[in-house]
């Protein structure tokens, strides 16, 4: 940016030392002078932009790496606490099912083998649902991180190309290359 204002400042210093020349020539010559500024700053600007844009695409994408890696803690948190709910349930069906056994003298029976059996597989079951919702919710929110990083990606692809744009066409663009109008 600096050497673009020196430049500048060069080009209107030699407008005015031209001043013995024609009043066209200091005219073109400032103009010149003043579309090359142009031309910087508009560059300048770009860059800055497209450096922000990025800077602002990363924190986004950090910001969502970590919120799902807190939604994953809690889906873990409420899925211990869902396991531990269902084995003291079946703890207490157990030692229910057990104390009637023992009311009715039908300790030894087949039949509370079965009850039990029940309980425990029935227990058996709610866990393994409950680890598979986790994993979901889990999957979810690494999902989710994983589309905050592409989108973060394409921010710069997007930014690095809109830089491009605005450079292709500070310099002319196809007329400058064609030579045409």
């Amino acid at each position: 940016m600096g050497e673009a204002l020196a430049a500048i400042g060069y080009a209107l210093g030699s407008a005015q030392a031209a001043a013995g020349a024609s009043g066209a020539a200091v005219t073109a010559a400032n103009t010149a002078a003043t579309t090359l500024g142009g031309t910087a700053v508009s560059g300048a600007t770009a860059a800055a932009g497209t450096a922000a844009n990025i800077q602002q695409g990363h924190q986004a994408a950090k910001a969502g790496q970590k919120a799902a890696d807190l939604q994953s803690g809690q889906e873990e948190l409420k899925a211990r606490n869902a396991r531990l709910k269902q084995l003291r349930q079946a703890r207490i069906k157990s030692a229910s099912i057990e104390a009637m056994a023992g009311n009715t003298g039908t300790s030894q029976s087949s039949g509370l083998a079965g009850g039990l059996s029940h309980v425990g597989s029935q227990t058996a079951s709610n866990i393994s649902n409950i680890n598979t919702g986790m994993s979901i919710a889990k999957d979810i929110g690494h999902q989710g991180a994983r589309s905050a990083r592409a989108q973060e990606q394409g921010s710069i692809f997007g930014a690095v190309g809109g830089l491009g744009k605005q450079a292709f066409s500070d310099l002319g663009g196809f007329e400058t290359i064609f030579g045409r109008r």
